[in-house]
């Protein structure tokens, strides 16, 4: 029998990201069956059925969920929308794998996943970076490494959003992620840029997590190369990665690179393969991967709404320019 999978929303995080994720699962798993995509504008939705491998397109999801009966759900909509369509989703019993972020706030956040508790329907939330190949293997690497402080850079080119939140939570959420740690505390300031627009800065989170680490995340939205840094410092060791971000921009750092150092000698050092397909390194695939394997196989994925609380918290914070975030017990 068939496993039938329906993804609503065809734009360019769809078309860059999921799209292939979609057509090399369907090529590496027979029975499975990418039955439609849906999206508002026709034109687009057609042109993602026909590059992806998808079946049928549809303008309107009700219609799309009510002819295909998915046993599976991509949701890639605007942050407006992923409330909404997350609570239709989880009320139809339809497993359902979102992007990020898991809600605007603490409140839609928890919503979903309260819905999620009571229909008991599996989810997940799309953080790509924790399925990179290179940050997996950063994970690895931290197993039984002790870390006394974290550091993380994110660097775009003219970016000028008036809400840059929903951005950050990506670097937000993979500290914590390798971590393996909830943020205690974690401080704020905010620099403008000379310029332009009020609303854009460069934004510094101190942190503490919960196991006494430290931790400098560093946003700087219009600086000049498109690049992402991670290194974990331990006592006398170093675990350094530089992440195969692919955008708009040519990455500073592709392919990406990650480094282990302890006592002043490099121990490993491996980079990202080169014929790896962007989509691939980027964690993509790996997270639509994990998701279907998981509904396939009748279990519950890692990841769920409720596992991204807190970095949609603190990319709040960022969104109403506060200056502290203390931790909920």
């Amino acid at each position: 029998m068939s496993f039938k999978i329906c993804s609503i929303g065809c734009g360019g995080m769809a078309q860059a990201g999921h799209g292939p994720a979609f057509r090399k699962y369907a090529q590496m798993n027979p029975d499975i069956k990418l039955a439609a995509c849906c999206d508002i504008d026709a034109a687009r939705a057609e042109k993602f059925r026909s590059e992806f491998g998808f079946a049928r397109s549809y303008t309107e999801w009700e219609e799309m969920i009510r002819q295909e009966k998915p046993d599976a759900v991509s949701l890639i909509v605007p942050v407006t929308l992923t409330e909404k369509l997350t609570i239709q989703m989880l009320r139809r019993k339809i497993p359902v794998i979102l992007e990020k972020p898991p809600g605007m706030n603490r409140e839609q956040t928890l919503r979903m996943a309260d819905e999620a508790q009571r229909t008991e329907t599996p989810n997940q939330v799309a953080f790509n970076r924790r399925y990179m190949p290179i940050i997996r293997r950063f994970a690895q690497l931290r197993q039984g490494r002790t870390a006394n402080l974290w550091q993380y850079d994110f660097f775009r080119v003219n970016r000028r959003d008036q809400d840059f939140s929903t951005t950050c939570i990506h670097g937000i959420d993979t500290v914590r992620f390798l971590a393996g740690c909830s943020y205690r505390q974690v401080k704020f300031t905010y620099h403008p840029i000379a310029d332009a627009e009020d609303w854009v800065a460069d934004i510094i989170l101190d942190c503490e997590f919960r196991d006494g680490a430290a931790g400098r995340i560093i946003f700087s939205p219009m600086t000049g190369i498109v690049a992402e840094r991670c290194t974990m410092h331990g006592t006398n060791q170093l675990i350094s990665c530089t992440l195969p971000y692919h955008g708009s921009t040519k990455p500073a750092d592709g392919p990406g690179r990650i480094l282990l150092a302890q006592n002043g000698r490099i121990l490993l050092e491996e980079t990202t393969p080169a014929e790896e397909e962007d989509f691939v390194s980027n964690g993509f695939y790996g997270e639509n991967a994990a998701f279907f394997d998981c509904i396939r196989a009748g279990g519950r994925p890692d990841g769920d709404i409720l596992s991204g609380l807190q970095s949609v918290e603190i990319a709040d914070c960022i969104r109403h320019r506060k200056a502290l975030y203390e931790a909920v017990l």
